[in-house]
């Protein structure tokens, strides 16, 4: 399913859509919750946060919370950051292993015979053997095409975030520059990028994508890797016009492969699929949840 780009995007529409979600938030949390705020709107009482109110409230996704992590303010209590979101999006796949292979085989031309594992936060150990940074997944997927072959999915999850420019002189800034880096190492071995186009990855608004996919191809690259394949997928809301307009910009930097190598998808896209996958009510639910919660009209 190709992502959706609505118009190009500026720093005006871009702060826009941020104050909109917010505004979303606060009605969700006024009007469905029906929950009071700490001092910040977006945020919940700690009480509350502390029941999961910012999690839908079954299929298993507030244990997956608990379990991750004890209380923490940014991924309980936050209703914009999107520190939660993988949980609320992701948790019933992981679930619920069928679900989980009918929705990513609408985005893998049903290629698709099992998804193996799905991990919130994933980052593989040690980070010396792949980038040597604290790189790391949304979402990672493990998965075997109906081939016996074995891939994986690398997600970023993004709800009102923009680009960030690195800190000057931190580690990251030093391996950007450094064309003798790791980051360059696996960029050379993976030969995924277009010549031409390899001088443009560190631009700031490509360079969280060009380190997300370097970690999945750091991983093809491991000795003894079980994986023939690696897909990073960008997910975000089609009103975030900025990552709309970055990810049309960074696809045509990669050759063409199959699976695809890198995959752009709204949370629109993400509900459409989810249907398409299942009839069953209890996952219907969960999708009139979501898109109540996160769809900004």
């Amino acid at each position: 399913m190709p992502h959706e780009i609505v118009k190009p995007y500026n720093n005006k529409i871009d702060l826009t859509f941020k104050a909109a979600a917010a505004a979303h938030q606060i009605q969700f949390r006024e009007r469905v919750l029906m929950l009071p705020s700490d001092k910040h709107e977006n945020h919940l009482m700690q009480e509350d946060a502390e029941k999961g109110a910012n999690f839908f409230k079954s299929l298993g996704i507030f244990d997956a919370v608990k379990l991750h992590r004890k209380f923490y303010k940014s991924l309980y209590a936050n209703m914009l950051r999107s520190e939660h979101i993988p949980f609320n999006f992701f948790i019933p796949l992981k679930n619920n292993p069928v679900l989980a292979r009918d929705f990513f085989n609408e985005f893998f031309k049903n290629k698709i015979a099992s998804i193996d594992n799905i991990k919130i936060e994933y980052a593989p150990k040690p980070a010396k053997k792949f980038l040597n940074d604290e790189t790391y997944f949304d979402v990672y997927v493990e998965y075997t095409q109906k081939d016996k072959t074995k891939g994986i999915i690398g997600i970023s999850v993004k709800y009102t975030e923009i680009t960030y420019p690195v800190a000057a002189d931190s580690a990251e800034d030093l391996a950007i520059k450094n064309p003798q880096s790791v980051y360059y190492q696996v960029t050379e071995k993976a030969n995924i990028y277009k010549a031409e186009n390899i001088a443009e990855l560190p631009q700031d608004k490509f360079r969280e994508l060009w380190q997300k996919q370097l970690l999945c191809e750091s991983i093809l690259q491991k000795e003894k890797s079980p994986f023939k394949h690696a897909t990073l997928m960008l997910m975000y809301p089609k009103g975030n016009l900025h990552l709309g307009e970055v990810a049309k910009e960074y696809t045509p930097f990669l050759e063409a492969k199959q699976p695809p190598k890198f995959v752009a998808f709204t949370y629109e896209n993400f509900l459409t699929a989810l249907r398409n996958a299942t009839k069953e009510q209890r996952f219907l639910d969960w999708a009139k949840y979501l898109n109540s919660r996160y769809i900004v009209k």
